[in-house]
C-alpha cells in the first residue's frame, strides 16, 4: 500500500481513499484525530461550505459528549480554544447560510 499517497505533497490528493484497505497491517480509521482545511473557503459551494463549518463545530465542541461516550479523551478547553480560533479564520462564501444546530430535539420523540 505504498503508492496510497501522492509523492509530491502539494499535488492533488483527491483521490486518497484508505477505507477497506487490504493487508495484516492495515485497521479502520474510526476518529478525526486531526483536521486540514483550507482557509480560503469562499469559493466552496455554499451548502458544502456550511456542512464543513458544522462539522468542524461539532468535532471541537463537543457539546454532545460523544468522545468521551466512545471511548475517546475530549478535547481539552485549551485545545477547543486554539481550534476555535483558527476555524474563526476559516473564510466561507458570502452567500452562506450557516447551519442551526438544535439542542431541543428529543432523539426518538421529535421537537420538545
Amino acid at each position: 500500500n505504498g503508492n496510497v499517497f501522492p509523492t509530491d505533497v502539494s499535488a492533488d490528493w483527491s483521490s486518497v481513499n484508505l477505507y477497506d484497505m487490504a493487508g495484516d497491517s492495515t485497521w479502520p480509521i474510526v476518529l478525526v484525530s486531526y483536521l486540514y482545511v483550507k482557509k480560503d473557503q469562499s469559493a466552496t459551494n455554499p451548502k458544502t461550505a456550511a456542512a464543513l463549518k458544522a462539522f468542524i463545530k461539532m468535532v471541537v465542541d463537543d457539546t454532545d459528549g460523544m468522545a468521551q461516550e466512545f471511548g475517546f479523551t475530549p478535547p481539552s478547553a485549551d485545545l477547543k480554544s486554539l481550534s476555535n480560533s483558527a476555524a474563526d479564520a476559516i473564510v466561507y462564501p458570502s452567500s452562506m447560510q450557516a447551519f442551526d444546530v438544535e439542542s431541543s430535539t428529543n432523539a426518538y420523540g421529535g421537537m420538545a
